[in-house]
């Protein structure tokens, strides 16, 4: 949700098109997820009994209070971005339509999870005696 409304506010302040900005939210994301950690994670982290459920439930209320403020602040008005370079287009596969903008944010996220399980997979970075 967040970056859904990085991408929003960089479009409409900078006229960044979302996929030219996805790169500055990510990084802006992961400032965030860092910040949250060493905030409120890190602490429920160290309950004495039931850490398990002390950090979902942490993690579940601080949901919830992002979801109030952005409900709070933006509205729950539904925004859209008028042009971008992929917005508009679909592609017919079969005689099915696929929106354009979707099948890129699949692609994106399907390589960004392959690369993920790559880094996972110590054994493969490992050098070979």
């Amino acid at each position: 949700m967040l970056a859904m409304y990085g991408a929003f506010f960089l479009f409409v302040f900078f006229a960044i098109d979302p996929l030219l900005a996805a790169p500055f939210v990510a990084a802006g994301m992961f400032v965030f997820g860092a910040a949250i950690y060493l905030l409120i994670v890190r602490f429920a982290m160290r309950a004495k009994a039931n850490i398990g459920m002390v950090q979902i439930f942490t993690t579940f209320g601080l949901a919830i209070l992002m979801r109030g403020l952005a409900q709070y602040f933006f509205t729950p008005d539904y925004r859209s971005i008028p042009t971008s370079w992929l917005g508009g287009k679909t592609v017919s596969l079969g005689g099915v339509f696929l929106p354009v903008p979707q099948l890129a944010g699949a692609l994106i996220s399907l390589l960004a999870f392959g690369a993920l399980c790559l880094l996972h997979q110590e054994d493969r970075f490992r050098p070979r005696p």
